[in-house]
């Protein structure tokens, strides 16, 4: 039975950890290989107790090259992978920094807001309170005012009782109202009167001549007297220059002339052009201010000129 040389430790040191070298186990024979040099020595006799040893080959320098290259390879492969993960966690720290200065920027505006609803909800309950008082000192003053309003009344309902006479037993009509009372109580007055002999200074008027005239107002009269109110034509004010007030801020309002019928339009020319030679009305070539005329026609046929 052939006996098998256990590894060497630097092989086992020098592998991988992430890929393995599967080195194919190859027996060979020892060196120095003494059964053969003694039997090249010696003469051949057969020794029974010689026999030849196999064992495993040993690994050559390039299987420690190749070592350190995986290593290597595998150090390079840990550094790019920590690399990535560096950067996946600054990315993500970023992030997180990004939101808690969003957070603290919340925080003050919600902070401000606070500040700023408590301090209006104090200003409100002061003034709440501040009207609260003042309605009590209201209500007591209003009390007041009642109480003495009713103690007057009181005393002018007690005044009243003092001057007052009543009436009792009167029968009761089927139609009653309040004038046959107040008639009634007239009358009661009247007896009164009587019964008392309370007599009134009586006043008497006498008409002995009466005269009727059938003309009452003398026109002729009238019109000889103020003769320039009952001329024909227009009069024309003549007391002084007349002014007229707006109030204050007020536009001037310019309002278009109005679509006119056909038929219309000399008898309306007709009495603009009297109106002019009368000085009531003067042309003019622009104005801020204009509004309208309105044109009636008369029974007789002759155009009224009217302003809205």
């Amino acid at each position: 039975m052939p006996i098998n040389r256990s590894p060497p430790l630097t092989a086992t040191t020098k592998l991988s950890l992430t890929t393995p070298v599967l080195a194919p186990l190859q027996h060979s024979s020892s060196v120095p290989n003494i059964a053969s040099e003694d039997r090249e020595k010696r003469p051949e006799c057969d020794i029974p107790n010689i026999t030849q040893r196999n064992k495993r080959k040993c690994l050559d320098l390039d299987l420690d090259t190749q070592h350190d290259n995986q290593i290597s390879v595998f150090m390079s492969e840990m550094k790019t992978m920590f690399l990535e993960f560096k950067e996946q966690q600054d990315k993500k720290i970023e992030k997180i920094y990004t939101s808690i200065e969003e957070i603290k920027a919340q925080n003050v505006t919600i902070q401000s807001t606070v500040t700023f609803l408590s301090q209006n909800y104090d200003a409100l309950q002061d003034r709440i309170n501040q009207l609260e008082t003042q309605l009590v000192t209201e209500r007591e003053t209003n009390l007041l005012h009642l109480q003495k309003l009713e103690d007057n009344l009181e005393k002018m309902e007690r005044g009243a009782r003092s001057t007052c006479v009543e009436i009792r037993n009167i029968p009761v009509k089927p139609q009653e109202s309040k004038e046959s009372l107040a008639a009634m109580v007239t009358r009661i007055g009247r007896q009164w009167m009587a019964e008392l002999k309370i007599q009134l200074p009586v006043v008497r008027y006498e008409c002995n001549n009466v005269n009727i005239k059938d003309n009452l107002f003398d026109m002729s009269t009238r019109s000889s007297r103020y003769c320039k109110a009952f001329a024909d034509g227009l009069g024309r004010f003549t007391g002084g220059t007349v002014s007229i007030h707006v109030r204050e801020g007020a536009r001037p309002v310019f309002m278009r002339a109005r679509p006119l019928a056909l038929a219309l339009r000399e008898p309306v020319e007709r009495a603009l052009a009297q109106i002019q030679r009368d000085g009531i009305l003067s042309p003019v070539e622009r104005s801020d201010c204009a509004t309208p005329i309105v044109p009636v026609v008369k029974k007789d046929g002759n155009i009224r000129i009217c302003a809205v």
